[in-house]
């Protein structure tokens, strides 16, 4: 494949394959199902797309331990609770069982999985999860209705074109109702044979050389964190850090290692990029990767302007200003030395893009043919979040041809000048909210790219690389990750913290017994349990900025592994592995109850303009006031119609008065509400990272931006108090996302007020049925 004719966008989409470790120990069950349910959708789904479309170069990432439980599943080695219930007969299942099917068999998008199936369907409205428990329901549910769901459990998840051809599964899909035992067996088996296909065809990819596979640390830890946990401090300063969580750098090592191992030995070959766990970069993870053989990182574009101390801008169509600096690899040296690494990528800026002279980038090329250089790419964050936010709700061929038009647009911009768009984002996630899981949207996407677009190519990333190296050098690498670039999901918060430190006493407990008894059997088997609770996933869903249905069990399975240590090695886990880390949350706001269609004017209109929306109080929410107005807040009012989210602040008035009369004079650069004076940002954490900032409260003309752009649908208003409207379309939310958020008062830089003063507000984007759900008795 031709990668290096001038004036060409050349496109790196990369797909991120991952799942936590579920496996509850050594020779444990399987706590959940989502490697095996995943697996028989997007992983087969995803290579058998790609099979279809040799000439689209892609890059999969997958990381180890995914590979490691699909194996399991594979071998008959999983022994899995929900997989377990599905094949026990439905006549046989005791009380408790049956209630656990009723529980857990309706984990699936309901719009999208559950829905168009009739009999699944009917099963959920039977069910009525949000309403009833399953012993309320269990009465109701007949011998053919558990074994319908059991087998719809599965069945659902299947990819879409494998219900469609493969014999076995259409025949079942056809069938829709009272399924026998053995149509379950049937089902059961199609399933193993699917994962079965899964590594070998990733392998095939590869070998035909239209895919790179390429890797994440083993059991997908945070590497900086391990390496030098003070890094987190560098996007947040003054954040507090666990006590005595010490140093953990030897693990980071052996967490790069064993992938690169473990890769080689399930492909052949030993994989040359590395998707570090959440895109997380520190000065020293570099190193690390080049020792361990690897040529190429990639991490999100939040990093690159912090590593070249600028800022990026996009216009209100999302394209970005600075093209030229994200569209580029760069180079970052390390020097590989006998017995570990050495040397720092932190260094000095060569020269500018604009004055480097042809010397200094044959000599940045040539350094990247060397052994002791790694490669970084940079992903372009708002064409990932198109995809993995936004497409899904838009006709299939419109998106792709969206996609595809930005990508000309790039072209365009670049004049005769080469680029490379790096998009990264999951290979997975995104899927369930696409009608049909995505086919429709990635077979026009495909077929786009195969026609060799004049002036859009794709390649894998070291395809890239090998025909244009880079010609750049970092000044320094930022220390951060594809959240907001910087730790704060993995260590921001008191229930992280105290996370790390179990670990850090673990570690301390296992490195002394180590020293001790050296020969002791099961010190491999200990070292291994903490390697899998340094994973990035429990520490994920701590705090609260993210949340599921699963915490409690997450946080059981985290503590667990760290148990499984202590007894191990024959000794008794502290009991502070018996409480939970998750703290119950207190309820400091009230959820909406209705749609509401305020008038966005700045007043409050009348009473029922609100009359429905969720409200969270100032006066209820105690703790430490903050400095600057810690009087100005009053109350957040927040809710939805169907379409659109509105939020209106309430504020004091003489300390309103004085916030707004404090502004600065407005410059031409503020017309309409800059960045200086009186703000109000929107911070949402889930279902992602994003921003909704109310600019320029003291202008006469203030303004919404979403995501660091002009909002397309927002609108804001600022009277006596705050209104602000923007669509859920806009926002990348969809029916059923639950949505976390907090909001911040800032002056300039300055933030005079968060409510809640700790945590977030929390709802779920509603349905067209939302009304009638909150009144169904």
């Amino acid at each position: 494949m031709v990668v290096c004719n001038m004036g060409t966008v050349h496109l790196c989409l990369v797909w991120h394959h991952h799942q936590p470790c579920y496996r509850e120990g050594p020779g444990g069950r399987y706590a959940m199902p989502w490697v095996r349910l995943h697996g028989i959708k997007d992983y087969y789904g995803m290579a058998w797309l790609a099979q279809r479309h040799p000439e689209v170069h892609l890059t999969f990432n997958l990381v180890p331990s995914l590979l490691a439980q699909l194996e399991d599943y594979v071998r008959g080695e999983a022994d899995e609770t929900w997989l377990r219930l599905t094949a026990k007969p439905a006549a046989d299942l005791e009380e408790a069982e049956a209630h656990f099917i009723l529980d857990k068999f309706f984990s699936a998008n309901w719009d999208t999985m559950v829905r168009p199936r009739a009999r699944y369907h009917e099963l959920l409205l039977k069910r009525r999860p949000e309403r009833r428990t399953a012993a309320e329901v269990a009465a109701q549910f007949s011998t053919q209705d558990l074994r319908d769901l059991q087998v719809w459990g599965t069945l659902a998840w299947f990819f879409p074109q494998l219900l469609r051809d493969d014999p076995v599964l259409s025949a079942l899909v056809a069938k829709g109702r009272g399924f026998s035992e053995d149509d379950k067996a049937a089902m059961l088996a199609r399933q193993r044979e699917v994962l079965a296909a899964i590594v070998p065809m990733y392998r095939g990819l590869e070998e035909r050389g239209t895919a790179e596979l390429s890797t994440s640390p083993y059991y997908h830890p945070i590497l900086p964190l391990l390496c030098r946990m003070e890094r987190a401090r560098e996007a947040l300063p003054g954040l507090p850090l666990p006590l005595g969580a010490g140093d953990f750098g030897d693990d980071a090592r052996v967490q790069v290692e064993r992938a690169v191992a473990a890769h080689r030995a399930f492909f052949g070959r030993a994989p040359r990029g590395m998707w570090p766990s959440e895109g997380s970069v520190s000065p020293e993870v570099p190193p690390l990767a080049a020792a361990a053989g690897i040529r190429w990182l990639a991490t999100d574009e939040a990093i690159l302007a912090r590593s070249l101390g600028a800022a990026f801008h996009r216009d209100e169509r999302g394209r970005l200003r600075e093209w030229q600096a994200l569209y580029q690899p760069y180079l970052v040296s390390c020097e590989i030395a006998e017995g570990g690494v050495r040397g720092q990528s932190e260094i000095r800026n060569p020269k500018s893009e604009t004055r480097n002279p042809e010397s200094e980038m044959r000599d940045a090329t040539s350094d990247f043919r060397n052994p002791g250089s790694v490669a970084v790419v940079f992903r372009d964050r708002y064409l990932s979040d198109l995809i993995g936010f936004h497409y899904w709700h838009r006709p299939a061929r419109e998106a792709a041809e969206d996609l595809v038009g930005r990508l000309g647009a790039i072209g365009q911009e670049a004049g005769s000048k080469d680029v490379l768009v790096a998009i990264i984002l999951d290979g997975e996630n995104a899927w369930e909210h696409y009608p049909d899981s995505g086919i429709p949207f990635l077979e026009a996407l495909y077929g786009l790219l195969a026609t060799a677009r004049p002036g859009i190519r794709t390649a894998t990333v070291s395809e890239y690389l090998d025909a244009r190296p880079p010609h750049a050098r970092l000044p320094r690498l930022a220390s951060g990750s594809w959240i907001n670039g910087d730790f704060a999901v993995w260590i921001g918060h008191e229930e992280d913290r105290r996370a790390w430190e179990l670990v850090g006493e673990a570690r301390r407990f296992l490195a002394e017994r180590s020293a001790a008894e050296p020969a002791a059997p099961a010190l491999a088997a200990a070292w291994e349990e903490l390697y899998v609770a340094e994973g990035s996933d429990w520490f994920w869903w701590y705090g609260d900025d993210h949340s599921s249905a699963n915490d409690a069990e997450f946080d059981r399975l985290f503590r667990l592994h760290l148990q499984n240590i202590y007894r191990l090695l024959g000794a008794e886990a502290p009991r502070a592995l018996d409480e939970p880390v998750a703290r119950p949350r207190r309820a400091l706001y009230s959820p909406p109850t209705a749609f509401i269609h305020p008038r966005v004017d700045g007043t409050a209109g009348g009473f029922f303009e609100w009359a429905g929306a969720g409200l969270y109080q100032r006066e209820r929410d105690g703790g430490v006031m903050e400095a600057g107005a810690p009087e100005l807040l009053r109350a957040v009012y927040f809710g939805f119609d169907e379409h659109e989210f509105f939020v209106r602040v309430d504020f004091r008035a003489e300390a309103l008065a004085r916030w707004l009369a404090s502004a600065p004079p407005a410059s031409p650069a503020d017309a309409g509400g800059g960045a200086r004076g009186p703000r109000v940002a929107l911070c949402f954490s889930e279902p992602r990272e994003l921003c909704l900032e109310a600019r320029g409260l003291a202008s006469a003309r203030p303004r919404l931006r979403v995501g660091g752009r002009e909002s397309t649908s927002g609108r804001v208003a600022m009277g006596k108090l705050l209104e602000v409207a923007c669509a859920f379309e806009e926002l990348g939310f969809r029916p059923r996302d639950t949505v976390r958020f907090h909001l911040l008062l800032l002056d300039d830089a300055t933030v005079l007020a968060r409510a809640p003063r700790a945590g977030s507000i929390a709802f779920a984007v509603p349905t067209h049925d939302f009304e009638r759900e909150m009144w169904q008795v």
